[in-house]
């Protein structure tokens, strides 16, 4: 009987890394930068404890409408603005919203920024990004 012990172990744990990995999601990699549609048309943009952005570029079309699914993932609050957008949302850690907006009509790059004091300083920037 304890023959038998060695193999069962084997496929309970071979059963079980596979399941781990079948569930398991896929992480964007921190060195993408580039922001990309979720399911419903929206772009996803996390705000992070690191004092970063994620990502920390987000490239629409000029005069579109937008519409960004704002996170907090951290522990303390952010914030998101981009001014040429008239877009300004604080979150408290944890929270999330969804902001519409319209694109600026002249392509070019704009400046986001998290106005927590310190923030902006320790890093906390990304860039809006209006094409043609």
């Amino acid at each position: 009987m304890s023959r038998f012990r060695l193999p069962a172990a084997l496929l309970m744990t071979l059963l079980l890394v596979l399941g781990l990995v079948a569930c398991g999601g896929s992480e964007a990699n921190d060195a993408d930068s580039a922001a990309s549609p979720i399911a419903d048309g929206a772009i996803e943009v996390d705000m992070k404890d690191t004092m970063k952005f994620d990502p920390d570029t987000v490239t629409v079309k000029a005069g579109e409408d937008v519409v960004l699914v704002v996170k907090n993932g951290g522990a303390i609050p952010h914030n998101l603005t981009i001014e040429a957008a008239d877009v300004n949302v604080t979150l408290d850690a944890k929270k999330s919203q969804t902001v519409e907006f319209t694109a600026p009509s002249d392509p070019g790059e704009y400046k986001i920024v998290c106005h927590e004091p310190g923030h902006e300083n320790a890093g906390m920037v990304g860039t809006l990004v209006v094409e043609r």
